[in-house]
């Protein structure tokens, strides 16, 4: 009688004890599969990324050595949270750039980071901007890599044009979603993905193409209270088509 009363007690004990949890703080039930845990080998050191990035420059035709220019991409409040002042100014001091952050507007959660400077070091700091974004704060269940040369780094851009003259422009580009930016008029959000060199070339063709003139100042962009339909697609670990394929069999054998 009483060895079944303390198995009982043990088996109650293992079904009230939590699970495990990973370096997020994210709690798993005893049997699920674990993340794998991410070493330091899954992200490059930020000097590495900086020394990759000075590689690469603008080309003759799509800007002068001294040309000045504004790119704007467009983060959530967590986001710009990260992008503190210590930040903001090492970025000035290594891309000799301008970087300024949009304040909060009522209940939206976009804000805009803007950076000014010649065309080449824009883009190098806004790259750089979205390895930091991707690497320590979208990064939560810290499955994804990001090395030099994999193509997993989102820059949502801002971009002013038509419809018709942004379309005549993309259909030279990969990898490209555009969108108007909520009601402002000629204002589109393009949400590039890729690797460094391919967004370093699609951000130039843009920026070259479509320079901000109307939407040079922040206080010119309306932000309204909504979540734009890109981001649901970082919330979650990213998976193959092999992974989603098992996936599917998975099910269906369930269902059998």
């Amino acid at each position: 009688m009483h060895a079944r009363k303390n198995a009982r007690s043990s088996r109650k004990r293992a079904l009230d004890s939590p699970g495990p949890r990973n370096d997020s703080g994210l709690l798993y039930s005893a049997g699920d599969a674990l993340p794998p845990q991410q070493s330091a080998e899954n992200i490059v050191a930020e000097a590495k990324v900086k020394q990759y990035l000075a590689r690469h420059t603008a080309t003759e035709k799509d800007a002068e050595s001294d040309e000045r220019v504004l790119v704007k991409t467009v983060v959530c409040d967590t986001e710009a949270a990260a992008l503190d002042l210590a930040t903001l100014d090492a970025l000035k001091s290594a891309f000799l750039v301008n970087v300024s952050i949009s304040g909060k507007q009522g209940l939206s959660i976009d804000r805009i980071v803007t950076v000014d400077g010649t065309l080449t070091s824009c883009i190098r700091c806004a790259l750089y901007i979205a390895f930091l974004l991707a690497s320590k704060v979208n990064n939560v269940l810290k499955r994804d890599a990001f090395t030099l040369k994999l193509a997993n780094y989102n820059v949502d851009l801002l971009v002013e044009a038509s419809g018709t003259q942004l379309d005549r422009t993309l259909v030279q580009l990969k990898d490209v979603d555009s969108a108007p930016f909520q009601n402002n008029a000629d204002l589109h959000v393009a949400t590039l993905r890729g690797d460094f060199t391919s967004l370093f070339q699609t951000i130039c063709r843009l920026v070259h193409c479509h320079p901000l003139t109307m939407y040079a100042t922040d206080e010119a962009i309306e932000l309204l209270p909504s979540v734009r339909i890109h981001d649901a697609d970082f919330m979650y670990p990213r998976t193959t088509e092999d992974q989603r394929e098992k996936l599917s069999q998975f099910l269906r054998s369930q269902a059998t």
